[in-house]
């Protein structure tokens, strides 16, 4: 009967990540600035393509990212 309980709560802690993840990016929405970027090349591994944009924050600060993605662009 424990392990149905663990069970249980392993998978009910398991979902809390992405509901958490979801929360971020809503917030990320509703809050954020944009900014103008610009993506200064796209890298191809195993024909995954991921890219490599840079932008300017509303304070100045100059940030790069990377944006991994899965499969065609």
């Amino acid at each position: 009967m424990s392990t149905y309980i663990a069970a249980a709560v392993s998978f009910g802690l398991l979902g809390l990540i992405p509901a958490r993840k979801a929360r971020v990016i809503r917030h990320l929405i509703a809050h954020g600035e944009r900014a103008l970027g610009v993506c200064d090349y796209v890298t191809w591994d195993d024909g995954n393509a991921s890219a490599w944009c840079s932008f300017v924050t509303p304070d100045g600060k100059s940030r790069m990212v990377v944006v991994h993605g899965y499969g065609s662009p």
